[in-house]
């Protein structure tokens, strides 16, 4: 059986588009080559427009702007290039928004500064355990874990009484 593909979106110049972004893709052509004989590098994304899945190639910049975006990113990209070459660019990019929720946004990556403040405040904590150094590390964990572990249970006692009510 063959995999359905989706329809092509090709960029009209100056026209503004809002897309969902779904993934990246990049490969190399093997029948157009480059001067030096190596082969020319193509770039691929999938995107939702108008509620149907499209799948668009564009050039190496805007494929670098969208790839730092995250899947489900709503994005509104126009072409301000304004000659008729259809291989010069001037693209716009910018997120306006995302289908996932905050709550999924957040708990995908943990925010450094998250990390560095907790870090912190358990070293601060375990400092004030022991003052040997060589213990320092040891009582940090130890906080930490201590920590995840009070966070659990009071998780836990939550979802008990909210199932009572």
């Amino acid at each position: 059986m063959e995999k359905k593909r989706n329809p092509k979106l090709e960029f009209e110049k100056g026209k503004k588009y809002k897309l969902t972004l779904k993934d990246g893709f990049t490969g190399e052509s093997f029948d157009k080559k480059k001067n030096d004989g190596s082969m020319r590098p193509w770039y691929g994304f999938n995107v939702i427009y108008n509620d149907i899945e499209h799948t668009t190639f564009i050039d190496r910049a805007a494929f670098e702007e969208l790839s730092r975006y995250s899947h489900g990113t709503i994005v509104e990209m126009i072409d301000n290039d304004t000659s008729e070459a259809f291989y010069l660019h001037d693209w716009q990019i910018h997120s306006v928004g995302n289908t996932d929720t905050l709550d999924k946004q957040m708990s995908e990556s943990k925010n450094q500064t998250e990390i560095k403040i907790q870090t912190y405040a358990s070293m601060k904590i375990a400092s004030a355990i022991s003052s040997n150094i060589d213990e320092l590390k040891t009582n940090t964990w130890a906080v930490i874990e201590l920590h995840k572990e009070v966070c659990k249970s009071i998780e836990n006692e939550e979802e008990m009484f909210d199932s009572v009510i």
